[in-house]
């Protein structure tokens, strides 16, 4: 038996995940890139030595920061996703009825690899998906288009990477409000929870957004609780109705978000 052995950052302390069947290793341009299969976890993708998502449960993750901004939303045609190079929140994404879908990630490569080796991820033909392999950022800079619905999907706020200070800050919240349309929704990841940590990466979104709630799940591939926010000026998550839930998401094949799984994600933190 082959074990992952590597330390994890945000407990600081060493792990060991069996590996049954190795079907990728390489480095890409931007980060070291693994992916393996065991029973426990099915098949499961790490990126510079942390677990990014498992075929046991990514669907945990993926359906909840992806479907509650596109149930609330009264009428989404245009959504832009930076990051995921999974392509797993595209996935959920083409099951609504929008116009177009814009995917941005940097690492083009990583992409690739995804597709043919991660049984989860986005591997149809959709006319309204238009993929870039670009940065995210400087994709907002260059561009005029306003969104409906833009998720970030990136990087792990953390001291230890110089780049996440740039990805959750202030000036970032309000150069993605400018391609906003004004009823526009802003989805990101805050934190995973460890001791309240959460709060340093994302309350600069209450500076620029009207309405800011956080939202959770817990992933059990990472042995932790995960921390989205939810920026808008005009729709507030806690005023949904369970009947709007359940109609927009009717006939979907979703495994775990649905009207009580909103209700309960979003009561767990204020």
């Amino acid at each position: 038996m082959t074990y992952l052995y590597f330390l994890d950052r945000y407990k600081n302390q060493y792990e060991l995940i069996p590996i049954e069947d190795l079907l990728f290793y390489g480095k890409t341009k931007y980060q070291e890139v693994l992916i393996a299969k065991n029973d426990m976890l099915g098949t499961f993708l790490v990126l510079d030595g942390q677990i990014q998502s498992a075929e046991s449960d990514e669907y945990r993750y993926h359906e909840t920061i992806t479907l509650p901004a596109l149930v609330v939303h009264k009428n989404p045609k245009k959504v832009l996703v930076v990051g995921n190079g999974e392509g797993t929140i595209i996935r959920y994404l083409v099951k609504f009825p929008l116009e177009r879908i814009i995917w941005v990630d940097i690492d083009e490569e990583l992409v690739k690899i995804c597709k043919k080796y991660l049984p989860y991820s986005f591997k149809e033909e959709d006319p309204r998906v238009q993929f870039y392999a670009t940065d995210g950022l400087e994709f907002l800079r260059k561009g005029d288009e306003k969104y409906d619905i833009i998720i970030f999907d990136l990087t792990d706020p953390s001291e230890d990477i110089p780049l996440s200070n740039e990805l959750y800050s202030k000036d970032t919240a309000i150069l993605v409000k400018e391609h906003l349309n004004k009823d526009g929704i802003f989805v990101t990841l805050a934190y995973e929870y460890v001791d309240g940590k959460w709060k340093k990466s994302s309350e600069y979104l209450k500076e620029v957004f009207k309405i800011v709630r956080y939202y959770g799940v817990w992933v059990p591939s990472f042995d932790m609780y995960t921390i989205f926010a939810f920026a808008s000026d005009v729709y507030d998550p806690l005023k949904i109705s369970s009947k709007e839930i359940d109609d927009k998401i009717k006939g979907m094949d979703l495994r775990f978000y649905n009207a009580l799984t909103h209700k309960f994600m979003f009561s767990l933190i204020f």
